[in-house]
């Protein structure tokens, strides 16, 4: 049985990245704002990593000049889109984990999952700029930062006691 993540306090670049990969299927416990941008890099440098393979690949198999004319369709056939798939499905985890950290209850989470998807779905370059902002800010709360809020009656049902 692995251990639930319960990031509180400063947490360093390697607990950070570590709790990232024992959490990746798991979004039970919490996920500081440093352990999420820590997490966050770690899920960069994978698909930075993975790309530059592809690059590399495409490259050896048909020459520099071809390369980059199919990169695009070759990758995302071959492995960058099922590869961005299963990185998304893993942040899930670490999103939920940070969302519950700043003190959001499952209904807050829920809300908050539905707000994002609808601003993202909507295709418009401004509303998904607006949802890129929400994400960073909200990321980047103090850890139980909506507590001072719980004495709102409007928020009550989204904000843990």
């Amino acid at each position: 049985m692995h251990k639930m993540i319960n990031e509180t306090g400063k947490v360093s670049c390697k607990q950070g990245l570590t709790d990232y990969f024992h959490g990746l299927f798991d979004a039970a416990g919490q996920t500081t704002a440093r352990g999420f941008w820590y997490g966050m890099l770690g899920e960069t440098l994978i698909y930075g990593g993975v790309l530059l393979v592809f690059i590399l690949l495409t490259c050896l198999a048909q020459g520099p000049a071809h390369a980059l004319n199919h990169f695009i369709a070759i990758s995302l056939f071959i492995g960058e889109l099922p590869l961005c798939l299963l990185l998304e499905c893993c942040l899930v985890p670490l999103v939920i984990r940070r969302l519950r950290d700043i003190g959001l209850k499952a209904n807050g989470i829920v809300l908050v999952f539905i707000i994002i998807t609808v601003l993202n779905a909507l295709l418009v370059r401004n509303l998904i700029i607006v949802a890129a902002i929400i994400n960073i800010v909200l990321f980047s709360l103090p850890s139980n930062w909506l507590q001072k809020f719980k004495n709102k009656r409007y928020l009550r049902p989204f904000i843990k006691d």
